[in-house]
């Protein structure tokens, strides 16, 4: 093709956009779409964020960051959202999962993968979360769980047979042949109960234990309660 056909050819193509500038609109229109559409199919259209440990937050405040973790605790607000506390071994400091929702019940041990925004709330860093965009890696194993594992979902352990590790918060107390204390963190609280003859070390509040126990629901406290009924529940001191 000749240099003037060149200059015919574009010179058609330049009339044909002016004569229909609708069509040339719808055209561009399209092509965007399937772009968008492309992209959304890649999950973060090509821009996967960051993957960090969560020592590294502080250097991605305000970024959107993605990191493997483990939970340590859990409490579900009555609102709605989830406070998840979390730890990967890089630092000593108390990292928080902050999740409007979850499509699951986090349990002490599950291994997380989160990808969120790294914001810092009180002087403690969070990464703030969607259900969508928090997945378990691993389940916990359930050979030990924490009271906010039992208060998340009482029904899935009452009657059971577990081993809570937890804060004496009540030094034990004996009434009507049955020994009785309660256990827990800063947003929940379990009542520990045996029968009077049952052996336990000393008790302080403020001890570490390991507790073996049945749940079950009181109908007088009208709460739930871990109660030592067997040889193989006991109370032994941690720390």
């Amino acid at each position: 093709m000749s240099q003037s056909d060149d200059s015919a050819f574009f010179a058609k193509i330049d009339n044909n956009i002016r004569q229909y500038p609708e069509v040339v609109t719808l055209v561009l229109a399209i092509i965007g779409i399937f772009i968008l559409a492309y992209s959304a199919s890649n999950e973060w259209g090509g821009f996967a964020p960051q993957e960090i440990k969560l020592s590294e937050l502080e250097q991605y405040e305000g970024m959107t960051v993605r990191a493997e973790a483990t939970v340590t605790d859990a409490y579900h607000l009555s609102s709605g959202p989830w406070i998840v506390d979390i730890e990967d071994g890089s630092t000593n400091e108390t990292i928080v999962l902050f999740a409007n929702s979850l499509n699951f019940i986090p349990k002490t041990g599950d291994v997380l993968e989160i990808t969120g925004e790294s914001a810092r709330y009180k002087g403690q860093w969070e990464i703030i979360s969607q259900a969508n965009q928090v997945e378990i890696i691993s389940k916990w194993n359930e050979d030990t769980i924490a009271v906010s594992d039992i208060a998340n979902d009482p029904a899935y352990y009452e009657g059971k047979t577990v081993t809570v590790r937890t804060y004496v918060k009540s030094s034990p107390t004996t009434s009507y042949n049955t020994t009785s204390f309660n256990v827990g963190d800063t947003y929940e609280n379990l009542r520990i109960e045996t029968e009077e003859t049952t052996e336990l070390p000393v008790l302080i509040t403020g001890d570490y234990v390991e507790i073996t126990g049945t749940l079950r629901f009181d109908t007088y406290w009208f709460s739930y309660q871990l109660v030592l009924e067997d040889e193989t529940h006991k109370v032994e001191i941690i720390s």
